[in-house]
């Protein structure tokens, strides 16, 4: 009799979405909550379409790794002065916000940055 090559142990199943591309940084920003651990935001706006005509879809998100925020925090300062930093970049962990329909909003509302997800910028 054969031996299992693979262990009978059931693993988790999950779907996974990753976006990947180049992007200019927009603005960084060092958050510190009233309730919860301190973290890095980032606004980039990443490029998308025919290269004749480039199109620009905008995220905004946490920077979790160590390297990323590094890299974040070095260019923070010429994307505050105006500057053109271009980046590549993967997010994951992407959740798209709806704002409610029960409420009457004279501007646009967006939700406190301690409850946004994680996206991680490589």
């Amino acid at each position: 009799m054969e031996k299992a090559l693979c262990p009978t142990t059931k693993a988790k199943k999950y779907f996974d979405l990753h976006t990947a591309g180049i992007s200019y940084v927009n603005c960084a920003l060092e958050v510190t909550p009233k309730e919860g651990s301190h973290f890095l935001n980032v606004t980039i706006s990443a490029l998308r379409g025919n290269v004749e005509n480039v199109q620009y879809t905008h995220f905004e998100c946490r920077v979790p790794g160590k390297q990323a925020q590094e890299i974040v925090r070095q260019v923070k300062p010429a994307a505050e002065d105006k500057l053109k930093v271009l980046i590549g970049f993967t997010l994951s962990v992407i959740c798209m916000e709806i704002p409610s329909p029960l409420r009457t909003v004279t501007r646009p509302e967006k939700p406190a940055l301690a409850s946004r997800p994680d996206c991680c910028v490589r």
